[in-house]
């Protein structure tokens, strides 16, 4: 069974999975399974700041940065604590 690696977030543990699968979605512009990683009443904060709060913004972003921008490779790796 392949042990699973765990990031703390605020209080909230996610998986590494998870992570990759988030990072793939800008790869493959498909956000389809964004509601499924995401909840609701997210508030997002990226790298430079900028935060968005609920889905209705966070998917405003990503159609916004999607027009900008494509991400041809991805990969995550987290640090050990």
């Amino acid at each position: 069974m392949e042990q699973q690696k765990y990031l703390f977030l605020k209080g909230f543990i996610v998986t590494e999975k998870i992570i990759a699968e988030y990072f793939e979605m800008w790869v493959k512009r498909d956000f389809a399974q964004l509601q499924r990683i995401f909840s609701s009443n997210i508030t997002y904060r990226e790298c430079t700041g900028a935060m968005y709060i609920g889905m209705i913004e966070l998917k405003a972003w990503i159609k916004a940065s999607l027009q900008k921008q494509t991400v041809v490779n991805c990969k995550n790796k987290l640090a050990s604590r």
